[in-house]
This record gives structure tokens, C-alpha cells and sequence, in this order.
């Protein structure tokens, strides 16, 4: 038998870690000596302590760690893939955000380079033909645009295959991280659409335009330069910014050549 001590030196775990596994049930003592409360530990025990301590360097949780202890070989197999599956998950959303930190050392600051143009205007009455959907990332916007496709050829409205496609700038998180998106195809005419489509007609409106090339990752260096023009210009923001998207994906496979117009609804500030 080892005692608690000799057992945490060959395990790796401190001995306080092994009174909170013993709590949790994860692994307990042989033997506890009535008199002193000595605990003791069997060596085949240092078998679940060296899975434990490579189960954890693995990212697994004491839970996790716990309900393998029981499991098969097969269930075994099941959960260890499932982590990868995780891991990898992960890993994609940290190359994305390295990505994006990288982005932010070039572009912090130079909102000229991705303005093209900055002018106010009106815009006129239109319909918009829209399909909106709740996902829980934001490329998810590529899934939505497939499953409009495919409205779109069922209800068999060809003359929307060519119209000016955009959203609607939702960027605000909702419950359980996801994300309310909105695109949509501009029309001149209303057109009789079945669900989930929706035609929504679009009253004449003054916006702020601004026509922007670039990742649309990028596209939130532009703020610094639209609160200076409303703050100059004495505006205010009256509604949801939306996008057309004059070249995109469907374009060209470059990302830094995306060309899109962005419109912030706005009006007059009387003093």
C-alpha cells in the first residue's frame, strides 16, 4: 500500500487534488485508517491516476474522465472522437481569430484604404425578397443563401437570379451565442412568394453610403469614419444597416477584392 503522499509523487496529482477526486468519486482510497485518517492507495491504482492525469493534459473534463472510467472499448472509441471532433472545432476558431488579430495590425487605422466612396443619398421604394434564419456562427450566412437558392428555383422565380443580392447587418449576439441573419434580393415590383420567403415592401429613405472593398471582416474598421461624418454632418442613425453585395463569393474567389455597398439609415438632427 502507498501512502497519500508516496501516491501523489508517482501520480503527478498533489495531494489536495487527490482529496477532491476522492470527493467527486473519481478515485478513492483502498484503505483509510479509523484512528489517524491516513489514506492509503493501492499500486494498480496508479493505472487510473496516470488516465486521469493524461485524459486531463488532453482537454478532457473530470466528468468526462469519470464516466470513461466505466465505459467500453467502443463508447471509449466513441467519446475520444468526439473530443477530436472538438478540438478540431476549436482549432479552426483560433487559426480564425490569429487571422483576424493579424488583419487587425494592418487595417487598424487605415479606414481609407477600404473606402472607396462615402456620399449621402436617397434611396428609393423596392421590395425585398428576404429568407431569415438564427444560426450559432456567422459563415453560416452561406447556408442561408443555399437554402434560398433553392426557394427560389421551386418556386420557380427566374427573374430573381440576376437581382441585387444583400442583408441585413445583424451583428448583435442572441441567446446561446447565435446570430439573427436576414438576406435578401432587391425588386422593383412586389412578387407573390411562398413561405419561408417573405416580400417586404421598402419605403424611400436617406442613408449614409458607403462603398467598401475588402474581407467582410474588415468591414467594422469603417465605424471610426461613419461616427465622425454623423458627428460633422449632425445625423443620427434611424434603422438596421444592410449590404449589397456588388462582388462577392459568387464573383471572385479573392476575398480582399469583395466589393459591397453599405447603408446606414439616417436622418437629420434638429437642434
Amino acid at each position: 500500500m502507498l501512502k497519500i503522499g508516496e501516491f501523489a509523487t508517482l501520480s503527478g496529482i498533489t495531494i489536495v487534488m487527490l482529496r477532491h477526486y476522492d470527493k467527486i468519486g473519481l478515485i478513492t482510497p483502498q484503505y483509510i485508517e479509523k484512528e489517524s485518517g491516513y489514506r492509503y492507495y493501492d499500486p494498480s491504482q496508479l493505472v487510473d491516476a496516470n488516465r486521469i492525469v493524461y485524459m486531463k493534459s488532453m482537454g478532457f473534463g473530470l466528468d468526462e474522465i469519470k464516466t470513461s472510467i466505466s465505459m467500453g472499448q467502443d463508447e471509449l472509441t466513441c467519446l475520444i472522437n468526439e473530443k477530436i471532433r472538438e478540438k478540431e472545432r476549436e482549432q479552426q476558431e483560433i487559426i480564425s481569430q490569429l487571422t483576424r488579430l493579424k488583419e487587425l495590425s494592418i487595417y487598424s487605422g487605415t479606414e481609407e484604404k477600404y473606402i472607396l466612396g462615402m456620399v449621402r443619398k436617397e434611396m428609393p421604394d423596392v421590395y425585398r425578397i428576404c429568407l431569415a434564419g438564427r444560426y450559432n456562427i456567422r459563415s453560416a450566412e452561406g447556408m442561408l443563401w443555399k437554402e434560398f437558392g433553392t426557394e427560389v428555383g421551386w418556386q420557380r422565380l427566374s427573374s430573381l437570379q440576376n437581382a441585387t443580392a444583400g442583408s441585413v447587418c445583424r451583428p448583435q449576439i442572441q441567446e446561446n451565442d447565435e446570430i439573427d441573419m436576414e438576406i435578401f434580393v432587391v425588386s422593383t415590383k412586389e412578387i407573390s412568394v411562398r413561405k419561408p420567403l417573405e416580400c417586404k415592401r421598402i419605403s424611400a429613405h436617406e442613408v449614409l453610403q458607403i462603398t467598401f472593398i475588402g474581407k467582410y471582416e474588415q468591414a467594422n474598421c469603417i465605424n471610426g469614419a461613419i461616427a465622425k461624418w454623423l458627428e460633422a454632418n449632425s445625423f443620427e442613425l434611424i434603422g438596421e444597416p444592410y449590404i449589397y453585395y456588388l462582388r462577392s463569393p459568387k464573383n471572385t474567389s479573392n476575398e480582399e477584392e469583395f466589393l459591397s455597398e453599405i447603408y446606414f439609415p439616417i436622418k437629420k438632427i434638429i437642434f
